[in-house]
């Protein structure tokens, strides 16, 4: 028997309606290419000498309303992935580079005369059962000449794992009815310790910069959710709005 994977399934439950995650087996479906990608990842921490690991995670949801028939919230989530907007996915800082693949461009962060400016690599996972899964990987960082002398592309890896949700509370109330997107992030960052920061506690360069990408994370995922819960109004409600995604799908499959 494989080791476990994961994919997602609808919850079968009477007053709160949503997408979960479950349990299968490798043997059950092939390597992804998001997995091909991660393991690739996997390799290069590996051969990272003594680095220093720090964590983050977040969450943010969105208001939506399940306009139901022919343009319910699950058939606009199972949309083939050439059918988003890059603009949904991330706030027009992604660039499609082909299928499920995608190029994401962190904003700048700056700290006095010091700057970086990450960009990830990022796959697409919409799944059968109505959720999404958006894994970014293979990180690289442009930054000020500081930044740059230090080589720092060679010396850590990034992973972020993004899985998008629609979840439904019934109840008797109508006022306590609740309908909504929600994305949960985990990013784990390896880095070796550059010489000029050897002097400084692990513990304090990881509590640092764990504060530095909790909030950049945050930022960018509430950002995300509402852009998403926008669109789907709009696709929803807008026939000619449609087409268009379904011609625009069609010209980046081709």
């Amino acid at each position: 028997m494989g080791k476990p994977g994961r994919y997602f399934e609808r919850s079968s439950r009477t007053k709160s309606d949503h997408f979960s995650c479950s349990v299968a087996h490798e043997s059950d479906f092939s390597l992804s290419e998001g997995e091909s990608v991660t393991a690739e990842n996997d390799l290069k921490r590996a051969q990272l000498k003594d680095p220093v690991e720090f964590s983050s995670s977040a969450s943010a949801k969105a208001n939506v309303t399940d306009a139901g028939g022919e343009v319910d919230i699950f058939k606009y989530m199972n949309m083939p992935v050439e059918q988003y907007t890059s603009d949904v996915l991330a706030g027009g800082q992604i660039r499609r580079m082909g299928d499920n693949l995608f190029l994401l461009e962190v904003p700048k962060i700056s700290l006095f005369s010091i700057w970086l400016k990450p960009s990830m690599t990022v796959i697409v996972e919409p799944s059968a059962d109505n959720c999404v899964k958006l894994i970014a990987t293979n990180c690289t960082i442009d930054g000020s000449p500081l930044i740059e002398s230090f080589n720092i592309n060679r010396v850590f890896t990034v992973k972020m794992v993004t899985q998008l949700q629609y979840f439904l509370e019934e109840s008797s109330d109508l006022a306590a009815r609740s309908e909504y997107f929600r994305a949960d992030a985990d990013l784990t960052v390896h880095c070796e310790v550059l010489a000029p920061f050897r002097l400084i506690p692990r513990n304090v360069i990881a509590s640092t910069c764990t504060s530095v990408v909790s909030a950049v994370l945050a930022s960018m995922l509430k950002l995300f959710i509402n852009k998403l819960a926008l669109d789907y109004k709009r696709w929803s409600s807008d026939a000619a709005y449609r087409e268009q995604r379904r011609q625009q799908g069609s010209a980046n499959s081709t």
